[in-house]
Parts: C-alpha cells; structure tokens; sequence
C-alpha cells in the first residue's frame, strides 16, 4: 500500500476533533483492492502467530505489520501523537454474523491520554458492522468496567440502553453514535472511549484491523488480572512496541524491531552488522579487482538491501558501464576513484568524476555507471542497494555527487554534548520515502543514549575508535541497525569520531505477497481472495491472530 498523493491537508481539524469527540473518521484510507491485497498478506502469513500476548500480531505477521506501519495511518496519527510513534498492539478480528463485542474501554490506554487505537475495515464493513461509542467519553473519568463492577452489572448485560443511561450522568446531552464505515475507512479513537460493536448482520463475515499506538514517550503496561476491575499494573509486564514513526528511547517501553517484509532476493534477513572495512589488498588478481560481502536480504523496513565494499588496482574497473532495478549508493573508504556515469538516464553520454575518500553518489533505478581507479595504489569503495515500494511521485531524487568530507561539510561540535551533526543529502527517490545522509562528528568519551529508529541506518567510519552494542571497531569500519533495533554509539577512542551515516526510510505499507499461488490469483480477481477468505475466516477466528 503506496502513500496517496499529495492532497493537502482536507481535515485541519483532525487534532481538535479528536480531542474533543475522542475519535475521528478517515474516509477511504485504503481501496477495495488494497483491502482484498492485505487481507490475502496476513492469511498468507497466518502461521506466524504471536509468541507471547494476543494483541502482539504485528511482531509475527509482515502482513499486519505493514499495514500498521503504513504511511498514511501514521500522518494522519502524526497529527494527534506527534513525530515519535509506537505500535503496542495489533490483531485481524473477524466479527461472525450476530457477533457482539460488549461494551467496554481500553484498559492498557486509560490511565493517560498520548494513545490512539486505529480500526481499519477490510471485508463485509457496513453501518451494521461498524463501531458504535459515546463521543466525548474519553474524558468521562470512568471506564465502563468501573461502572460495571460499580453497579453489580455483568459485561454480557451492557446494553445500549444501560450505556444511555451511565453516560447521562457525565454529561445531559451524551448520546451512542452508530458509525457508518465502509471498507477501506478507518476510525482513529482514543481508546478511554465507550466504544463496542455488534455484527447485526444475518450472513456477513467483518473482517478489520485494530491497530493501537502510543507517543513514545507514554509507558505502556498490560492489566495483570485478566481485564477485571479494578485493572492491577506491573511495572514489569510491559507488551513488546514497535517503531513506526521517529525515534524511543529503552527505557520507556519494550522496543523490539518487527518481522521482515517478504524476502526477495535472498533467503536471509538483515539486523544489525558490525564490521572493519580492509584498506589494505596485495593481492587483487588477474582483474585487479575484489568483492567483500557486508549484508544481503530483507528487513523491517526494506524489501531488500544488499551491502559491500570492493578494492580496485590502478587502472582497474569492475564492469562495463551498467544500470540495475536497485537504487545505489557508493561512498569512497580509502584513494582516489573515477566515477563514470550516465549524463542522463538512458544516454549514451557519459561525464567523469573524481571522488576522493568521503565522497558519496547515488545513482537512481537503472542509471548506467562504472568506475575506474585513476591513481597508484588500490581505491576501497563501499555500497549500499536497495529496492522496496515504487513511489507514484516524478519528483525523485536524480543523480548526485557529493564530497561528503569536504572542509565545507565539517559539522561544528557543540560542547554541551560533544557532538556535531551537518545534513549532507534528504530527498525522496523512487523506491524510498526518503533517503538522508549527515555528516557526525563525536568527541571523546562522548556519545549518544540507546534508541531505536523506524527506519534502516548505515554507517561509514572515517576516523577514530567507537563502540556500539558492547563491540569495539575502529575507523575505517561498517556498521548497519535494521529498523526497529536498539543502538547507542559512544568514541572511546582518543581522536574525534568521524562517520557518515545513511537513513533508509521504506515506503511503508506494501503488502507484499508470493508471485504465485492461490493468493496471488485472489489479488488479481477479488472473487476469488472472498471465496479464499471464507475458507480461512473460521480458522483465524479460533486462533485469535
């Protein structure tokens, strides 16, 4: 599932809505199509179930994952949480027909506010299947288990009218409002909320996603008594949250990274990586030239990434001139390179470069390029390539070089922290929502605090000694965090620490699926993912996924 295009903000009210009604409605999030394409994700992957907690599905499922981690849910999210979000449940329910949800509040997010919970309908979502609430109870003060437990009044035994009444109390004028979704809506709630829903239907499947986040910065915790009031917390029992959005710190809550996307190239995925890059070759071979394996496979974030370093002889080249479906970026470790690359993307023109060490150019989806080594000792140079979602924006970044060690480009230190940072690169591409690059400088004994990001980081080490995930490496060195893993760098070293570093930003949200099979045929032809679906909806109803 690809952002939509830009349509400006239609709702600038999203965050006064939410604050005053506790919920807000986002019409046509996802298409019919998009709907079908999740749901045959997440039954594809329906053997991964969740280790621990019923609501941890994303940790298990890429297909809920990537729906959780979509760009669009988490902009609109953005609005009401701010930058740094996490996911702390998440689960595909199935409501059969006449199937009721009683009356309740969310007992994890009703201490605080800084949560939102998002419904997404995928299948049979109609005003008879949608979420019925009580706006404005999110500030009532009182959960409905409270009220239950209060009144001597069983959960099977909430109804509409006992709500009526209860609610009356908080406010005169307080009401049940029947939403009326349609698949591909969400509803975006705080989960204090009144809410509850009845499948009122004589033949429907509904099928929806419940996604629940929280700001970063909010502790999350599970009751420890099975949900009956009053709800007991242990500071301990805190459900494993995944980044979606900015940065957490460790603290907080447990951050853990999710499941791969589906693997495309190789049967590996990709963590973290910690690594010396080796500047010294004497021996290069009849070619001159040789080739050492970084990482190579799926992540969090990616649908692949591919990273290596490579030694050229003098007068050497690697390959003739060559595009490839990946995105690329080249950074120069070590001498002197020639760069040959295309002067524009399908020419039979081509323009030379120098790059000395620190020097990083990106070459697009299938720009032709090659290089040489111009010099009289060998040149290192490593790469990072990639491919995940294809944008729908031309405005992608075109091809670039940049010296990224150039005096210009030296960030100043600042002495409170001890660290510098100067941006070298932030554009969109075609397969990222963002590539960014900055220079770091950190001074000795200095360093940052463990967090995770929700996207993919490479570093290039040019100078100095650090440590990270309790491993020593000194310059020139590689290091890689997935998105999702926890990491700290301090310089132990007794020089400033110099390195580049890399941010890969996925597109979020493709629900990537097998090329062939009974589910890739559903996708092409809706009748067959409905028929596939309710094959499968019993099944998944009884594991909870």
């Amino acid at each position: 599932m690809s952002s939509r295009s830009d349509q400006g903000d239609s709702r600038p009210g999203i965050q006064t809505e939410f604050g005053e009604q506790g919920y807000t409605i986002v019409r046509g999030l996802f298409t019919r199509a998009e709907c079908l394409k999740a749901l045959a994700s997440i039954f594809w992957n329906r053997g991964a179930m969740p280790s621990g907690w019923y609501k941890e599905g994303a940790l298990s499922n890429p297909g809920i994952f990537c729906v959780a981690r979509s760009d669009r849910i988490v902009e609109e999210l953005a609005r009401v949480l701010g930058p740094d979000i996490i996911l702390w449940g998440a689960r595909l329910i199935i409501r059969r027909p006449k199937g009721v949800h009683p009356w309740h509040s969310d007992a994890e997010s009703a201490s605080s506010s800084g949560f939102a919970s998002v419904w997404v309908g995928l299948t049979g979502t109609t005003r008879d299947t949608s979420l019925k609430l009580v706006p404005g109870s999110h500030k009532f003060g009182a959960p409905i288990q409270q009220l239950a437990t209060e009144n001597n009044v069983a959960r099977e035994d909430i109804t509409d009218q006992v709500i009526a009444d209860w609610s009356t109390t908080y406010g005169p004028r307080s009401q049940i409002a029947q939403t009326d979704l349609g698949n591909g809506d969400a509803l975006i709630f705080d989960g204090r909320l009144w809410h509850g829903s009845d499948n009122t239907t004589l033949a429907r499947f509904r099928t929806c996603l419940l996604l629940q986040y929280a700001r970063a910065d909010v502790p999350v915790r599970v009751p420890d008594n099975d949900y009956s009031w009053p709800w007991e917390y242990r500071a301990n029992r805190r459900p494993q949250c995944l980044v979606v959005s900015g940065e957490a710190d460790s603290e907080t809550n447990r951050i853990l990274p999710g499941p791969v996307v589906m693997r495309q190239k190789s049967p590996q995925s990709v963590s973290t990586r910690i690594s010396a890059v080796q500047t010294d070759h004497p021996n290069l071979g009849s070619r001159g030239f040789r080739s050492y394996g970084l990482i190579e496979g799926a992540t969090p974030d990616l649908r692949y990434m591919e990273s290596h370093y490579s030694a050229l002889a003098p007068g050497a080249s690697p390959h003739r001139p060559h595009g490839h479906s990946q995105e690329e970026i080249l950074v120069v470790v070590d001498g002197e390179a020639e760069l040959v690359v295309e002067a524009a993307a399908g020419s039979d023109q081509f323009r030379k470069l120098r790059a000395r060490p620190g020097a990083i150019i990106y070459y697009p989806s299938n720009w032709r390029h090659t290089l040489t080594n111009p010099g009289d000792r060998p040149v290192t140079y490593l790469m990072f390539k990639w491919l995940t979602d294809e944008s729908q924006s031309k405005k992608t970044l075109q091809n670039v070089l940049i010296e990224g060690l150039a005096d210009g480009r030296r960030p100043q230190v600042r002495k409170r922290t001890g660290l510098g940072m100067k941006i070298l690169l932030e554009d969109q591409t075609h397969y990222l929502r963002k590539l960014h690059a900055h220079r770091t400088l950190i001074a000795p004994g200095q360093g940052y605090a463990s967090h995770a990001d929700a996207y993919d980081i490479g570093i290039v080490l040019f100078q100095g000694k650090v440590e990270t995930l309790g491993q020593e490496v000194e310059a020139p060195a590689f290091v890689y965090y997935a998105a999702g893993e926890m990491h700290g760098m301090k310089n132990i070293g007794d020089q400033v620490a110099d390195y580049i570093v890399f941010e890969f930003h996925g597109k979020h949200g493709e629900a990537y699926i097998p090329l062939g099979g009974k589910i890739a045929k559903a996708v092409r032809d809706p009748r067959l993912v409905v028929r596939f679906a309710k094959d499968k909806l019993q099944q998944l109803f009884d594991s909870r996924l």
